[in-house]
């Protein structure tokens, strides 16, 4: 029987989901990690699934080959939302599951699920691969997020992402490896956020994010040309600062790391998943930091990011 098998990268957004939304443009990097999908046909008349996490089961399902109904699964919520990515994807493509006998599909997620670093964008990335979709289409039939990590899914390093007013992507590959990267490390700040509620919750706001928008830009250019660490630091600061302002909340910093001797940025959906620190000592050092603010979970710029 064929076997097809498809990869798709994580995600990480350095100057925020809110503004891109607006139109501003972001830096987003594509991780070394991410999730892969192997399609092997069979004559079950069936879609056997299973979903794997760092080579643990997460779910198991079966669903039905013509109208994709759940037969059987281990977990029927996640089976419900897995249904809902394949039933958008046939729907952009109905002829693949009508012109097919079966299918055993795995799909095997490097990292953790909890982590937020784009099991669902990768896993849409990699149904666009399978069905032969456009992967934007599919991710803005079943998400109002920007689709930055659609771009990072299919990317081979760093890029530049923005929204037209007819919510067209715009990619540019950029060249992003900062010579101080090696003071760069990314915490796991041990919840992950509700991208959709963060999202909502933004759209409430009106005005105030309009002069945001063209700074936001100005600071994403000036992070990935800035030469040192302390301007680095600066347009981190400037970028965190606007955010506060127009949601009316603390930086992370005031909130979770007032005594930290470095630079904390937010990323993705502000305030959750994972935060950037600049550190200027060594990683034992900053894992000593962070474990004593019940943190565990870190990582280096170089060790993660993906580089063209």
């Amino acid at each position: 029987m064929k076997t097809s098998r498809y990869y798709s990268h994580g995600k990480l957004l350095i100057t925020g989901e809110y503004f891109v939304l607006k139109g501003a443009k972001a830096l987003a990097v594509p991780l070394k990690t991410g999730q892969s999908l192997s399609v092997t046909e069979n004559h079950s008349g069936r879609i056997n699934w299973m979903t794997r996490s760092q080579g643990k089961q997460w779910l198991e399902a079966v669903f039905g080959l013509r109208d994709l109904t759940i037969k059987k699964a281990t977990e029927g919520s996640r089976a419900e939302a897995l249904r809902r990515f394949l039933v958008a994807a046939h729907q952009m493509n109905p002829g693949l599951l009508k012109n097919s006998t079966g299918f055993d599909v795995i799909a095997d997620v490097e990292f953790d699920l909890r982590w937020g670093f784009g099991s669902s964008s990768s896993l849409i990335s990699n149904l666009a691969y399978w069905f032969d979709v456009d992967p934007f289409g599919l991710h803005f039939r079943l998400s109002q997020g920007s689709g930055f990590d659609i771009a990072c899914a299919r990317a081979d390093g760093p890029l530049f992402y923005r929204l037209t007013g007819k919510r067209e992507p715009l990619v540019k590959p950029v060249a992003f490896k900062p010579a101080f990267s090696k003071h760069l490390f990314f915490v796991y700040l041990g919840r992950k956020q509700d991208s959709a509620e963060s999202i909502r919750n933004f759209g409430e706001i009106t005005g105030r994010h309009l002069a945001g928008t063209a700074a936001v830009s100005k600071i994403t250019d000036d992070i990935v040309s800035a030469g040192t660490l302390e301007v680095f630091e600066k347009k981190m600061i400037e970028h965190e600062n606007i955010l506060s302002e127009i949601l009316g909340v603390k930086t992370l910093k005031e909130k979770l790391f007032d005594d930290f001797p470095g630079v904390v940025k937010s990323l993705g959906a502000w305030g959750g998943d994972f935060a950037l620190l600049t550190w200027r000592d060594g990683r034992e050092t900053l894992a000593e930091y962070i474990a004593a603010k019940g943190l565990n979970t870190f990582f280096s710029y170089d060790e993660l990011v993906l580089f063209s």
